[in-house]
């Protein structure tokens, strides 16, 4: 996942967010960890 995490971050941050962080797979996810 961060392999990927990496290179869609910079491409297209809104969508990532949207389609990966809050998806029912990764309920424990906090994209504010990684972004504050």
């Amino acid at each position: 996942m961060w392999a990927e995490f990496k290179v869609t971050v910079s491409d297209n941050f809104d969508n990532f967010i949207l389609l990966d962080f809050y998806t029912p797979n990764s309920p424990d996810l906090n994209p504010m960890e990684f972004f504050s």
